[in-house]
């Protein structure tokens, strides 16, 4: 089963070759609560231009900042922070810097 998820990018013309990547893994703790969201689960987000996922995450982004109640159902674990909205926000912070950073970038999911 799989615990989690590294998310990179690599450059477009040459699949195999590294641009960055994001500096954590991704719990599946979280596929519940992003499967609610435009961004949709981690999973979901391999193969696609960093471009194209810059407007889901910061669509998904918006909706966690301002109305957190609608969400909390989805939260798992409040008290060791699995799932949880706030790791939610920065983990979408995260992501969506990186698809800013490197548009051109294909998104991998390890």
């Amino acid at each position: 089963m799989i615990m989690g998820y590294w998310v990179s990018l690599v450059e477009p013309d040459r699949k195999h070759h590294k641009i960055v990547s994001m500096d954590k893994s991704i719990s599946y703790n979280y596929s519940d609560l992003m499967s609610h969201l435009p961004c949709d689960r981690v999973r979901d987000w391999q193969g696609k231009q960093a471009e194209d996922m810059q407007l889901p995450v910061t669509n998904s982004l918006n909706p966690l900042l301002t109305d957190q109640y609608k969400y909390q159902k989805y939260e798992l674990d409040q008290e060791h922070h699995y799932g949880t909205i706030d790791v939610c926000i920065e983990i979408l912070r995260d992501a969506l810097q990186l698809f800013i950073e490197h548009p051109s970038g294909i998104i991998v999911v390890d």
